[in-house]
C-alpha cells in the first residue's frame, strides 16, 4: 500500500511540475502578443469616458488586461495605471448610475405633481423617502404627502386620510426634532405645497400650524375621531400661521362642547326623572359641569365670531356663529347680559386647552340671612330646588326646566354653518 501511495504522490507532483511550465509559457507568449494587447487597450480608450455602459466595458477591459498581462516586465507602466483607474472608475460608474437613478425618481415625482396625479405623487414621494438620506428633502417630501389629502378630504375624497395624517405626522415630529428647510415644502412649475413666503418668512410655524390643521380637520370630520381630532385643531391655533385665524377651528371647538352640554343634558334628565324631579347632589354637579362647558363654548364662539368678516356672503356664517355663542353664554350665566363686553375681551386671554379638564361652575345660593359676595355666581336654576322650596314647586320648576332645557339640547345639535378650509395656493 504504501508503495502505491508513494507512486500516486510522484505522479502527481510530475502533473503539477507540467502544468506549471505550461502556465510560464503562456505568460511569456501572452507578453509577446503585442497585437492582443494593443486591441484589448484599443477597447479600453474607445470606451473609457462614453456612457455607463460603455463605460462598463472599458472598465472589464483593463481587468482584463491587468489579469492577462499583470506580471509582464514591458508592461508595468500600463499596469500600474490601471490598478489605480480600476477602483476610480468602479466609483465613478457606480456614482452615475445612482445619479441617473435619482433623476428619473425626480423626475417621476415631479412630473406627477405637476399633473396633480395624487396617486403617482405618492408611489413616487415613498421612493424619495426610501431611497434619500437627506434629512431636509426628507422634511420637504413629508410635508408635501402630509398635505394633499386635506382638499381632496373637504371634496368628500377619503382615499387619501390615512397617507396623509401619516405623513403629517412624520413632518411635525422631524421638525420638532430639529429638521429645517429652505421651502418648508415642494413646489414645482406651480404645482405643490410651501409654507414659507413672504406672510410667514420663517416657514416652521405656518407649517406646523397647517400640519396639525390638516390632521385635525380629518379626524374631526372625516373619520367622525373627535376626540382625537380636537388637539390638533386647538395646536393649529397656537403657532404664527395661517391657521391662527381660521374661525371654523374656533367654532369646531365650541360646537363640541355644546354636543357635550347635550349629552349632559339627556343624563341630567334621567337623572332627575329617577330622583321624582328633585335636584340631587349628583344632578347639580352635572349641571355644574354644563356651565363650565358652557364657559369653554362662549369663549371659543367668540374667539370664532370675531374672526368672522362682515361681508354679506360672511353674514349667514356670522350669524349662526352668535347664535350659538349667546346660548353658550346663557348657559353660563343665565342671562346675556355682559356678552358684548365679553366677546370684546376673550382675546386677552390665552385659549383654554380642549384637552383639559372642563373645571364645574358652582352656583352658590345665598340663603334667607346672609348675601354672597360672589359676583361670578349666576341665580340657582329653576331645576334645583332652593333649600326652603315646597316639593310641589321645586317638581313643577324641575319639569319646566326640563323641557326647556331639552329645547336648548335641540338647538345645540344644530349644525354649524363650516368654512371651507382654504386652498393649497393661498398658504
Amino acid at each position: 500500500m504504501k508503495s502505491i501511495f508513494r507512486f500516486l504522490g510522484l505522479g502527481a507532483l510530475a502533473v503539477t511540475f507540467t502544468a506549471a511550465g505550461a502556465i510560464d509559457g503562456y505568460a511569456q507568449d501572452a507578453c509577446a502578443d503585442v497585437e492582443a494587447k494593443q486591441a484589448l487597450y484599443a477597447k479600453f480608450t474607445i470606451n473609457f469616458d462614453k456612457t455607463i455602459e460603455l463605460r462598463k466595458v472599458a472598465l472589464n477591459a483593463a481587468k482584463e488586461y491587468l489579469e492577462k498581462y499583470g506580471s509582464c516586465p514591458d508592461d508595468k507602466q500600463q499596469v500600474d495605471y490601471f490598478k489605480t483607474y480600476i477602483p476610480a472608475a468602479e466609483k465613478q460608474i457606480q456614482d452615475a448610475a445612482k445619479a441617473a437613478d435619482d433623476q428619473a425618481m425626480y423626475a417621476r415625482f415631479n412630473n406627477a405633481l405637476k399633473a396633480k396625479n395624487w396617486d403617482e405623487v405618492y408611489a413616487g414621494g415613498k421612493e424619495v423617502l426610501g431611497k434619500v438620506q437627506d434629512p431636509t428633502i426628507q422634511l420637504d417630501v413629508s410635508i408635501l404627502l402630509g398635505s394633499i389629502g386635506l382638499d381632496e378630504a373637504v371634496k368628500n375624497n377619503d382615499k387619501y386620510n390615512a397617507d396623509t395624517v401619516r405623513y403629517a405626522q412624520e413632518a411635525i415630529q422631524k421638525i420638532e426634532s430639529g429638521v429645517t428647510s429652505t421651502n418648508y415644502g415642494v413646489a414645482n412649475q406651480g404645482s405643490g405645497i410651501m409654507f414659507k413666503n413672504a406672510k410667514f418668512p420663517d416657514g416652521k410655524n405656518n407649517a406646523l400650524g397647517w400640519l396639525n390643521y390638516t390632521i385635525g380637520y380629518i379626524k374631526y370630520n372625516r373619520e367622525k375621531n373627535k376626540k382625537d381630532g380636537l388637539p390638533y385643531l386647538y395646536k393649529a391655533t397656537q403657532y404664527n400661521s395661517a391657521t391662527k385665524n381660521f374661525p371654523e377651528i374656533y367654532a369646531t371647538i365650541g360646537q363640541s362642547y355644546l354636543d357635550e352640554i347635550a349629552r349632559l343634558e339627556t343624563d341630567r334628565t334621567e337623572k332627575l326623572k329617577a330622583a321624582n324631579n328633585v335636584d340631587t347632589d349628583e344632578t347639580k354637579a352635572i349641571y355644574a359641569l354644563q356651565k363650565g362647558y358652557g364657559e369653554r363654548a362662549s369663549d371659543a364662539f367668540a374667539r370664532a365670531y370675531k374672526l368672522i368678516g362682515a361681508t354679506p356672503a360672511e353674514k349667514g356664517l356670522k350669524d349662526n356663529v352668535y347664535s350659538r355663542l349667546k346660548l353658550a353664554y346663557e348657559i353660563r350665566n343665565g342671562k346675556a347680559d355682559g356678552l358684548d363686553a365679553f366677546i370684546s375681551s376673550v382675546n386677552t386671554k390665552p385659549m383654554p386647552n380642549p384637552t383639559t379638564e372642563v373645571t364645574p361652575v358652582v352656583e352658590v345660593v345665598p340663603s334667607t340671612t346672609t348675601t354672597s359676595s360672589d359676583t361670578s355666581s349666576a341665580p340657582a336654576p329653576a331645576a334645583i330646588p332652593v333649600n326652603n322650596a315646597k316639593p310641589e314647586k321645586a317638581a313643577k320648576a324641575a319639569s319646566t326646566t326640563a323641557k326647556a332645557s331639552a329645547a336648548e339640547t335641540k338647538t345645540a345639535k344644530a349644525p354649524v354653518k363650516k368654512v371651507a378650509p382654504k386652498k393649497k395656493g393661498t398658504r
